[in-house]
């Protein structure tokens, strides 16, 4: 649901610093946020996010084509800040975390659709279910970082998933079938 983000990631290629061959970038789990928003019975979007992200994004500044990104979530760590509906959301009615441990997403097509703008498809694998995502991404920075004088990547992306088509019904309507998700990554060369 929210793998996607890392997708976006990809969104770097658009900026004008540029290495002439492909670079592996690491997810920095620590500047990476992975969030949602679901309808609530229609009175209010009910938000939360994934705290357990890993995911690697190789950069092809020459051939943006050839560039991807592969990210992981542990679906037992999402959060809404109230633990007994967390429990209810890893449990077997949602996202049964227990038999379906992690989320996935892997580009599939990278396409740049303005100077600092991508929208970036991939498979997306959840409860046991893979379907096409598509992520749309803004490029924040592709530079140096201050910090490490290292390559850096910084992107924000926006998708949108229903969670009936990756068989997770409980709830449907009362819950809302359709799921944004939202990501803000940083990548770090290795």
């Amino acid at each position: 649901m929210r793998l996607a983000i890392a997708l976006s990631a990809i969104l770097v290629v658009t900026t004008p610093v540029a290495w002439s061959a492909p670079v592996t970038y690491t997810m920095n789990r620590d500047h990476t946020d992975l969030s949602f928003e679901i309808d609530h019975a229609g009175f209010s979007m009910k938000h939360g996010w994934f705290t357990d992200l890993n995911g690697t994004l190789k950069l092809d500044s020459e051939r943006l084509d050839a560039s991807s990104v592969d990210i992981t979530v542990g679906a037992g760590s999402i959060a809404t800040n109230h633990e007994l509906r967390d429990r209810e959301l890893r449990g077997k009615g949602f996202l049964d975390a227990e038999q379906f441990p992690t989320l996935r997403f892997v580009s599939t097509k990278v396409t740049r659709t303005g100077p600092e703008a991508l929208d970036v498809l991939g498979v997306l694998t959840l409860h046991g279910v893979s379907k096409p995502l598509l992520l749309h991404v803004r490029v924040n920075r592709l530079a140096i970082s201050p910090f490490t004088k290292l390559p850096a990547a910084g992107f924000s992306a926006e998708g949108t998933l229903k969670r009936s088509e990756y068989g997770i019904l409980t709830l449907i309507p009362l819950l809302g079938d359709e799921v944004k998700i939202g990501i803000d990554a940083e990548f770090s060369a290795q």
